[in-house]
């Protein structure tokens, strides 16, 4: 099952079940399947720890902020961990956590589609350098 998801920056005043049920306007980044568990296991990665110690990685996940219903749309604030530590990073060691994460079981990308994934990572990590001032949100679908 796909579930689209969309990740934006706004003021925490304009999250909003609105927002939820509506879905944020552009400017945003267009993903799939961006759910508060792969935001924990990229937050763990970026904080170097320990990816198989479940329970940890479980523990980071962001709560949801806002959501338009019990079925959704939900939107969670993306950790600032991820933001920070690969704004301090440049482009491979920004290739090199986007491999260890697309070998997570949450992604489980193949070996002949991790360089699309890589250049997809690429491209989110260049949306959330343009995007220091305000807080990351993360739109999610079923």
């Amino acid at each position: 099952m796909s579930m689209p998801s969309l990740i934006f920056t706004a003021s925490p005043d304009k999250i909003t079940p609105d927002l939820a049920r509506n879905g944020p306007p552009p400017p945003h980044f267009t993903c799939d399947a961006f759910d508060d568990i792969k935001a924990a296991t990229l937050a763990t990665l970026c904080l170097g720890e320990d990816i198989d110690d479940i329970d940890a990685v479980v523990a980071r996940a962001p709560d949801y902020t806002t959501q338009a219903s019990s079925d959704g749309p939900w939107i969670y604030q993306l950790p600032s961990v991820i933001i920070e530590h690969l704004s301090t990073l440049d482009n491979a060691g920004r290739t090199e956590i986007a491999a260890a994460w697309a070998g997570t079981e949450e992604w489980d990308i193949p070996d002949d589609e991790l360089n699309e994934f890589q250049a997809w990572f690429l491209e989110l990590c260049t949306f959330l350098s343009r995007t220091p001032s305000q807080p990351v949100w993360v739109w999610v679908s079923l």
